[in-house]
């Protein structure tokens, strides 16, 4: 009778603990797949490295185009494996430029896992809107708006590995998925401080403020200037200008800007889309609007206008 109460006692035991270890598997897989909470990315340039080999993520042979792929790559710090970070017109969401400007786009904003991810001129679209969670350790996964994720085709860590697009992956531990940024030289290159004068105590102003309006060939400021990309180039380097207010004149304020003279370009994507921001036609293109200079200085605040053609 002792052995057979022992016995049952040992069976409960075991079934309890069985149980106990399925329910925290569960509870970590569903730890690991629901933490989505934007991480807060420093603007700057950076190249992208994969947790497979460490990696960096590629241009394809280093081509400017549209429709160019992506890969992975023994690193050699060209321009093909330097990209450019951005804050998108939407809290918790960045533009992930090339060097040359275009940038990571999916192609026809498939959800579809295996998604073919490339380069393509700016539009501003879900499809180019990505989001970086933290997963610890120095590591992000980069989500697009649409809900899938920067992924290494297979897991493979060869050079050459595509990246496609695909939904959440516990693979290897989401090695897959999973990216580090490292900043290069010119990271921390924009980023103001004021200067503190020990003897007087007087704090030096080092930002000023333009302003940028764009009119329509009648003369009008148009009507949603949210949708013109402007880049800013101060020192042969591309600047985020963040700080910006679209005013109900229809003027773009930017405020916080280093002093200096910076180079300013201005286009717009033109092409047929959903209606919810994501580009579902490809056959538009960029149109440049113009290019002009501007010279920010204490005490004044110069107005660029640009001028539809």
């Amino acid at each position: 009778m002792k052995n057979l109460l022992f016995l049952i006692l040992v069976f409960c035991a075991v079934t309890l603990s069985k149980a106990q270890q399925q329910v925290n598997a569960n509870l970590i897989g569903a730890n690991i797949k629901y933490i989505t909470a934007a991480a807060n990315i420093q603007p700057g340039e950076y190249h992208i490295r994969s947790m497979l080999l460490d990696r960096p993520m590629d241009v394809m042979n280093g081509q400017n185009q549209n429709g160019v792929g992506l890969h992975l790559w023994d690193f050699h710090g060209g321009e093909a494996q330097k990209f450019y970070i951005e804050r998108s017109n939407e809290a918790g969401y960045y533009y992930i430029k090339t060097f040359w400007g275009r940038v990571l786009d999916i192609n026809g904003a498939s959800t579809a896992s295996g998604a073919t991810l490339y380069t393509w001129d700016f539009h501003g679209g879900d499809n180019q809107k990505w989001k970086f969670i933290d997963v610890g350790n120095g590591y992000y996964n980069i989500q697009s708006k649409l809900g899938t994720y920067i992924d290494v085709a297979w897991g493979n860590s060869n050079s050459g590995a595509v990246i496609w697009m695909s939904e959440y992956s516990t693979w290897n531990n989401n090695a897959a998925q999973r990216w580090r940024l490292e900043a290069t030289l010119n990271i921390k290159m924009y980023e103001p401080k004021p200067q503190v004068q020990i003897l007087t105590q007087k704090i030096e102003a080092t930002t000023g403020e333009f302003k940028v309006l764009i009119k329509d060939k009648s003369g009008n400021s148009v009507r949603n200037p949210k949708l013109y990309n402007i880049r800013f180039i101060m020192n042969g380097r591309y600047v985020d200008l963040e700080d910006r207010i679209y005013t109900k004149s229809g003027e773009i304020h930017y405020t916080n800007v280093p002093f200096g003279q910076y180079s300013l370009s201005c286009s717009i994507f033109i092409g047929s889309g959903s209606g919810n921001g994501a580009v579902d036609d490809f056959s538009g293109q960029t149109v440049d609007i113009g290019k002009e200079k501007v010279t920010v200085l204490a005490g004044q605040v110069p107005t660029v206008i640009f001028t539809l053609k």
